[in-house]
C-alpha cells in the first residue's frame, strides 16, 4: 500500500478544503497521513486517517522554522512516505524542505494561489517570487489550482513545463445548488424578506478586502431601500491578524450596524448564499476561490477582484463582472448594476452554472487530482 502524506497549516484548512481529496485517497487504497496544527478542540475525522499534531510558524523566526522543519523530517523518515505534499504558506516552506532532506520520491507543492501578488510592494513582491524559486529546486512537481499561475510561472521560466500540472478546483454541486423558494428561506434563517442581499464570503483577514466592501455597501446604504449586507466567516484560531476587530469597528464608524450581518463562522452558508441577490469576492490575491464557485452553483451573480485566479474562471459581463481591486466606485457602479438589471443577471448565472457544472465540480476536481498522483506516484 502506497503511503501519502498531506501537510497543511490548520485542521480547519484540512476540514473544509482537503477532505474530500484525503476521503477520496483512503476509498483508492492509499495510506494517509496528515501533519498539520490540531489546535485545542476536539477533532473529527476520517479515522481511517493518521493524523500528527504540529504547530507550524506564524512569523519569520528562523529559529521556529529550523525547530520545526526537524520535527517534521523525524515524522515523515518514520513512516517512510511515497509521496509527501505541502500545502499553505509556512506549513509548505517547512514540508518541502523536510521533504528534501527525508528523501522522499515525490515531493510535491500543491499551490493554492502563489503568495505573490500585485498588492505587495516591490521588496516584498521580490521576496516572495525568490522563495518559490529556491524552494522549486527542491520540489519534485507543483500542481497549480489556477491555470494562469501555471502559465505565469513557466512562462518566467522559475518551473519547467513537465514540473507543474493545473488542476483547477471544485466544490460540492449537490449541497451547494439553487434554492426552490428564496423569500422562504429568508424567513426560515431571520432574514428580512423583501429586501437586496449583498454577500461576502470568507476568513476576516486584510486580504479578503471586506474593508473595501463594506465602504462601497456604506454608499449603496445611502442611495437605495431596503440592502443588507451578509459576511459569512471570521478568525480561527491560527490567524496571525485577528482583522475581524477592525472589520466591526469599521462597521460601526460608517454607522451600518443595522444593515450589516456577521454571521462568524457557520456550517450553512449554502442557505446564506441562496438568500442573497449578489455574491462579492473582494480578495485581492486568490487561488480558485471556492465560495465563488459556490455562488455559481447556486445561480447567485458573482463580481469579482479582477485578479489571478478569479479572472480565469469570471469573464467580464459573460459569467460575472470584474472590478479593479480597491476600486469602491467601481464595485459600487458592479452591484448597483446587477440590482438594476434582472435580465443581465439571468445571462450570467446561467452562463456562470454551465462553466461551473463543466468543470469545477467536486467529482472532476478529487478525479483529476488523483490521476496527477497516481502517475506522479508510479
Amino acid at each position: 500500500m502506497k503511503k501519502i502524506l498531506h501537510i497543511c497549516n490548520t485542521s480547519f484548512y484540512l476540514r473544509n478544503f482537503l477532505k474530500t481529496h484525503i476521503d477520496n485517497l483512503v476509498e483508492n487504497n492509499y495510506e494517509v497521513h496528515v501533519l498539520c496544527d490540531i489546535g485545542r478542540k476536539k477533532f473529527n475525522f476520517n479515522k481511517k486517517v493518521h493524523l500528527h499534531d504540529i504547530t507550524f510558524p506564524r512569523k519569520v523566526s528562523p529559529i521556529e522554522f529550523l525547530s520545526t522543519i526537524i520535527k517534521t523530517n523525524k515524522i515523515i523518515k518514520r513512516f517512510n512516505f511515497d509521496c509527501v505534499i505541502s500545502h499553505n504558506r509556512n506549513s509548505s516552506i517547512v514540508g518541502r524542505i523536510a521533504t528534501f532532506f527525508s528523501q522522499v520520491p515525490q515531493n510535491i507543492y500543491f499551490a493554492h494561489g502563489f503568495y505573490f501578488h500585485d498588492n505587495q510592494n516591490l521588496f516584498s513582491y521580490f521576496i516572495s517570487i525568490q522563495i518559490e524559486r529556491l524552494l522549486e529546486i527542491i520540489t519534485s512537481h507543483t500542481i497549480s489550482q489556477s491555470l494562469e499561475d501555471m502559465n505565469l510561472m513557466i512562462n518566467k521560466k522559475y518551473i519547467i513545463n513537465k514540473k507543474i500540472t493545473h488542476v483547477g478546483n471544485g466544490i460540492d454541486n449537490l449541497k451547494f445548488k439553487p434554492a426552490s423558494n428564496k423569500l422562504d428561506l429568508r424567513e426560515k434563517i431571520g432574514l428580512p424578506k423583501n429586501s437586496f442581499i449583498i454577500i461576502g464570503i470568507g476568513r476576516l483577514v486584510k486580504d479578503k478586502g471586506f474593508q473595501d466592501l463594506i465602504e462601497a455597501f456604506e454608499r449603496i446604504s445611502k442611495n437605495e431601500k431596503n440592502c443588507y449586507l451578509l459576511i459569512i466567516g471570521g478568525n480561527i484560531s491560527q490567524d496571525i491578524s485577528k482583522y475581524e476587530r477592525k472589520i466591526i469597528k469599521k462597521i460601526n464608524n460608517l454607522n451600518i450596524n443595522d444593515q450589516v450581518i456577521l454571521t462568524g463562522m457557520i456550517d450553512n452558508v449554502e442557505d446564506y448564499l441562496n438568500c442573497s441577490d449578489v455574491y462579492v469576492l473582494s480578495s485581492y490575491r486568490e487561488g480558485i476561490s471556492r465560495s465563488m464557485l459556490e455562488a455559481m452553483s447556486c445561480k447567485i451573480p458573482v463580481i469579482s477582484t479582477n485578479v489571478r485566479g478569479s479572472r480565469e474562471v469570471i469573464k467580464n459581463n459573460k459569467n460575472g463582472l470584474l472590478y479593479e481591486k480597491s476600486n469602491i466606485n467601481q464595485l459600487y457602479s458592479a452591484i448597483i448594476k446587477l440590482k438594476n438589471n434582472k435580465n443581465l443577471v439571468s445571462k450570467l448565472t446561467t452562463n456562470a452554472f454551465n462553466v461551473l457544472s463543466s468543470f469545477y465540480t467536486e467529482n472532476l476536481y478529487n478525479t483529476r487530482q488523483l490521476k496527477i498522483i497516481e502517475k506522479l506516484i508510479k
